[in-house]
C-alpha cells in the first residue's frame, strides 16, 4: 500500500494575483510515484491559518514526506530550501492582516520562546534532486535563505514537526516564450508541472533505497 506524500501548494496574496502553486497543487493530487501517493492542498497565505491547517494535515495523514510549494517572484530557477528560520519580516503582510494597520518595523519570532535565528534544516538529501533536476532540463540551484514570509513560517513548523520535509520555491509563471529564464526556457504551467513531477520522481527513488 503507498505511502503518503503530502504536497501542498499556496494560493494568491498582496502583489501575487496568480500564484502557479495553487495549479500545481490541484493538478498533483492522486498522483502516484513510485510507493508514495501525493495528497496535497492549497493552504491560505497567511501565517497562522497555514502553520496550523499543515499541523492538521499531518495528524490526519501521518506523511512520509512533506513537500511544500511556493512562488518565489524574483526566481528564475526552481529553489531546493535547505533550512527555516524562526523569525518573521513584520512589515509583510498576509491576507488576514489589516493592510490599512500600520506595523512596527522590524521582526518577530514565529515561536517565542526560541532566538529568532535559530533555525531548523531539511533532512531530505538535496543533492541527488539537484542532480535529477537539472539532469532533466529543469534548472534548479540550493537556497539557504526561504525568506521572512509565510513560506519560510510554513516550513519552520513543519520541519519542528516533522523528519522529511522540503520547501521548494518555483519561479513566477513566463506565459509568452518572451519571457524567459537566464537558461532561455519559458516557465510555463506546464513546465513547472512537469519539473515537479520529476522532482516527486526523485524523492520516490530515495524512499525505495
Amino acid at each position: 500500500m503507498p505511502e503518503t506524500l503530502y504536497l501542498t501548494g499556496f494560493g494568491p496574496f498582496p502583489g501575487v494575483e496568480i500564484n502557479p502553486t495553487e495549479a500545481l497543487a490541484r493538478q498533483l493530487n492522486g498522483l502516484h510515484v513510485g510507493d508514495l501517493r501525493v495528497q496535497s492542498e492549497v493552504l491560505p497565505v497567511a501565517f497562522e491559518r497555514a502553520a496550523t491547517r499543515t499541523q492538521e494535515a499531518l495528524t490526519a495523514m501521518s506523511p512520509k514526506y512533506i513537500v511544500h510549494l511556493g512562488v518565489a517572484t524574483t526566481a528564475d530557477t526552481l529553489r531546493l530550501e535547505t533550512r527555516a528560520v524562526n523569525c518573521a519580516d513584520t512589515n509583510l503582510h498576509d491576507i488576514d492582516a489589516d493592510a490599512d494597520t500600520p506595523r512596527k518595523p522590524g521582526t518577530r519570532s514565529l515561536i517565542s520562546d526560541l532566538p529568532r535565528d535559530h533555525f531548523c534544516a531539511t533532512r531530505v538529501p538535496l543533492d541527488p534532486l539537484l542532480a535529477a533536476l537539472n539532469g532533466a532540463g529543469f534548472p534548479t540551484q540550493i537556497s539557504d535563505d526561504a525568506g521572512r514570509y509565510v513560506c519560510n513560517s510554513t516550513y519552520f513548523h513543519s520541519l519542528k514537526a516533522h523528519s522529511k520535509v522540503l520547501f521548494v520555491h518555483v519561479p513566477p509563471l513566463h506565459r509568452s516564450t518572451a519571457h524567459r529564464s537566464q537558461e532561455g526556457t519559458a516557465w510555463t504551467d506546464q513546465r513547472l508541472n512537469d519539473a515537479v513531477q520529476c522532482l516527486l520522481r526523485a524523492i520516490a527513488d530515495l524512499h525505495s533505497l
